[in-house]
Parts: structure tokens; C-alpha cells; sequence
């Protein structure tokens, strides 16, 4: 059945990759955002342009079957007013590494207890954005009322990611740079945005998930050593691997585990499937962009 779904964000990385999803199963797609970026939708989706302090004002006499919102980041941007049958809200697991004492592999009953002091220096944007996604759960929690569902994610990578962490990597092989990594036998636990999209279609299609949070990852969890080696393998190139920043691994990325979203019947597709598709994109986008300047 074809439902109305208000997407907030819509037009960069999991946003976009969800809106292709949803039109291709004929829902019909609203998108809030700035209207700062682009979208490939064309009149297949419509469009409202505002900032969210506006949100209220331009959903005003609206109802929604679905709500997403990739977007909030303070609690004073949770939309409590929308007229919407179920809102699912993109959370991180960074509320766990803001939290003192929280365990690893996270798990959803980690979440509760006291915060960590805020940092100084560098630091402080991390800590502010995970205590910030923490406010917005928090309210969402203390509003039963509201049908809601938190999906909380680790770093994610894949197709059109901003801050290219697999395209970093892949660049370097093909340079012949080596590939640099902090702590490389670091195990690491990751998500891929296609997943995402497809987890975010999966709850919005299940009423139980009103009302629950949930972690999702990959199942794997392999060193940060091994997948470098695996992007090597798919790319073809061997490079050594020094000392040095990692778009893939740092302090502020966390390791959850996604048991209960298993449990509740949602995979993720193998990390031998993921890495490989995501690496595929970039280079089909080298692909284009060599053809383009010949």
C-alpha cells in the first residue's frame, strides 16, 4: 500500500539512498530540508524548503503515514507537533561513548547512566553531538504517546559518502601511497548506508518497532589491519600499511552490537557484499569522471 512518508533530509548519503527506496515501492515522498542540495528526484517527490525552526508552520494541517528524520541533533528539534502514524529517528552510537561506563560491544540497556564530562579542545564537537542525539532520544522516550522508533549506527560507509572514509583508501592504492591506520589490530564494527535505507523500510513497514530502539551493524567485526587487506584484495593493489590517521577508526567511533535487531528479524548483508559495492561506486565514479575530462 502506498503511504505518505515526510523524509527529513532526503538529499545527501542514507537520505537519498532511502528515497530512492521508498519511490521505488510508490510511496508518496515529501522532503524537508534547506533546499541547500540537490536531489535526483525530480517530480517524482515534493519539496519543502525551510529551516527546521520552520518545520511546524510548513507541516501545519498534514498528516503523514511515515516520518524520517536523518536531520535533529538538539531535543528542540524533535517535531512533537507532526500528525505522523510512525517517526523514526536516526540516532548514533556515539550516546553510548558519551555515557561513563558504557560497555563494548554496546548494547541498548548500556544507554542509561550518568555522562561523561565534557571535553575541551577537539574534542567537544563529539562529545556535544552525542549528548545532543542523546536529548532527542531522551524526549522521544519521555513521549510515549508519540510513535516513535530510535535506530542508533555506528560510522557508516558506502555510496556518495561525505566524508569518503572507503574512497580515502581506494585514492591511495591507486596513487600507490600506503595505506595509514591508528591501532590497526583495533577490531572494528562498522554499517553500510544501503543497509541503512533498508533497515529505516523494514521498521516503517513493522508496527512493533513503534516504540523501541534499536542498534544496527554489520556482523562482522574484523580488524582494522583486515579491512584494509580486504580493500586492497577488491581493488587489486597491495600497499603497506604505516602509522597514521584512519577515516575508519578513531576515538569517536563506536562498537554496538545489533543482536536485538536480529532478533527481531533484521539482517545486514555481509561485509564480502558491502565493501565490495561500495568500492565499486568509486571507482565507477573514477571511471566517469576520467571518461568526462578525455
Amino acid at each position: 500500500m502506498s503511504r505518505s512518508v515526510l523524509v527529513l533530509g532526503g538529499t545527501r548519503y542514507m537520505g537519498r539512498l532511502l528515497v530512492a527506496r521508498l519511490l521505488a515501492r510508490g510511496d508518496r515522498v515529501t522532503l524537508f530540508n534547506r533546499g541547500r542540495t540537490e536531489d535526483p528526484f525530480g517530480n517524482h517527490v515534493e519539496r519543502l524548503h525551510a529551516d527546521r525552526s520552520e518545520l511546524a508552520r510548513a507541516t501545519a494541517g498534514r498528516r503523514f503515514d511515515a516520518a524520517v528524520d536523518f536531520t535533529a541533533y538538539r531535543p528542540e528539534e524533535i517535531p512533537l507537533h507532526l500528525d505522523v502514524g510512525h517517526y523514526v529517528f536516526v540516532s548514533s552510537g556515539q550516546v553510548y561513548l558519551v555515557r561513563d561506563g558504557a560497555g563494548v560491544p554496546s548494547r541498548e540497556q548500556d544507554y542509561d547512566g550518568p555522562l561523561l564530562p565534557r571535553p575541551s579542545g577537539a574534542d567537544e564537537g563529539q562529545w556535544d553531538y552525542g549528548a545532543g542525539k542523546r536529548g532527542c532520544e531522551d524526549l522521544l522516550a519521555s513521549h510515549p504517546s508519540f510513535p516513535s522508533t530510535r535506530l542508533r549506527i555506528p560510522m557508516v560507509y558506502g555510496p556518495r559518502d561525505p566524508d569518503r572514509r572507503i574512497e580515502h583508501y581506494v585514492h591511495a592504492l591507486l596513487r600507490g601511497e600506503p595505506l595509514r591506520a591508528h591501532a590497526p589490530d583495533r577490531r572494528v564494527r562498522h554499517v553500510d548506508a544501503m543497509e541503512v535505507a533498508r533497515t529505516i523500510e523494514l521498521l516503517l513497514a513493522d508496527p512493533r518497532s513503534i516504540g523501541q530502539v534499536f542498534n544496527q551493524a554489520q556482523d562482522e567485526t574484523p580488524t582494522l589491519r583486515e579491512l584494509l587487506q580486504m580493500i586492497m584484495r577488491d581493488v587489486g593493489i597491495t600497499a603497506p600499511i604505516v602509522e597514521g590517521d584512519s577515516p575508519l577508526s578513531h576515538r569517536w567511533m563506536s562498537f554496538i552490537d545489533p543482536s536485538r535487531i536480529r532478533a527481531f528479524g533484521i539482517d545486514h548483508a555481509p561485509l564480502e557484499r558491502t565493501l565490495p559495492r561500495a568500492i565499486g561506486w568509486v571507482l565507477g565514479e573514477l571511471t566517469q569522471w576520467s571518461a568526462a575530462i578525455r
